[in-house]
């Protein structure tokens, strides 16, 4: 034990716990760096969420949330599903477009993009959908995305 009352090495706590496991192999810097990429993107992502929370917290204290709500053509009851798929659904419609090559037809009728990104937001398939992204298929999607009719619709219009 080293020489100060409450002052221990590392020797000395190793003595008490005892022989312990072999530590497990290091991870790779690649999976390390992933993993750390993962990590903040999932940090990142709760931020946005819980700044957006508040936002709409506060247009709901100044009686404005109903308003802003209707203009988006959504209700109270949307509005969790919408924050757990915050802000990652955006992203994932146009992940989507691009797979499909669509991103230039998405982009052409604001009305029809605007309503695309609603129904992606409320949507209760993303992990299908970031799967389906991840796997690199052309098809499948419309077996479980809400906006796979009017993906359909683009690509005959961009044809």
């Amino acid at each position: 034990m080293s020489r100060e009352k409450d002052d221990f090495t590392t020797m000395d706590i190793a003595g008490w716990l005892g022989p312990q496991p072999e530590p497990a192999p290091a991870i790779e810097r690649t999976d390390s760096a992933a993993w750390r990429s993962r990590a903040l993107g999932a940090l990142h992502a709760m931020r946005d969420r819980h700044r957006l929370r508040r936002e709409l917290e506060t247009l709901d204290l100044e009686g404005e949330l109903d308003r802003v709500l209707a203009d988006a053509q959504m209700t109270r009851g949307d509005v969790e599903q919408m924050l757990a798929n915050y802000p990652e659904s955006a992203h994932r419609l146009d992940a989507v477009a691009a797979r499909l090559g669509l991103t230039e037809a998405l982009h052409r009728d604001a009305v029809v993009e605007r309503d695309m990104r609603r129904v992606c937001s409320l949507c209760r398939e993303q992990g299908r959908c970031t799967h389906w992204l991840a796997t690199g298929a052309p098809e499948d999607y419309q077996a479980f995305c809400p906006n796979a009719d009017q993906l359909k619709e683009l690509g005959h219009e961009a044809n």
